[in-house]
């Protein structure tokens, strides 16, 4: 069962995995530098804990954060086509829900959230 999801897409896995879970640990991969600490923010507000990393440098950073997450933020249009390749199949490998953001922006990622975290 394919776990890599668009913003568009049910959520139904990832929502299921979330009950289950006293604290959901988010990795958003991309983004922007500056928005770090609002990413946090919003992700705090809903009771869970956010891992950020700019999509740049080794693949094997990459790894070791996915593998470590409950379920993968990446926006596409920041990181490049070849970094969502290798999300897609870090998340594959490690059995992690992915969730490709059309926008790095707060709100998307805002309204993301609440639609899997329901």
């Amino acid at each position: 069962m394919e776990k890599v999801r668009s913003a568009n897409s049910s959520v139904k896995e990832t929502s299921d995995l979330i009950k289950k879970q006293k604290k959901l640990r988010i990795a958003f991969i991309g983004g922007l530098d500056r928005c770090e600490c609002r990413y946090k923010e919003v992700a705090k507000s809903f009771g869970c804990e956010l891992y950020y990393h700019n999509g740049r440098g080794r693949a094997e950073d990459l790894k070791s954060l996915v593998r470590r997450c409950d379920v993968v933020f990446c926006p596409t249009d920041i990181n490049g086509h070849n970094a969502c390749k290798i999300v897609k199949r870090f998340c594959k490998v490690f059995g992690k829900s992915c969730v490709f953001l059309r926008s790095s922006g707060i709100s998307q990622f805002r309204r993301t959230l609440v639609e899997v975290l329901h």
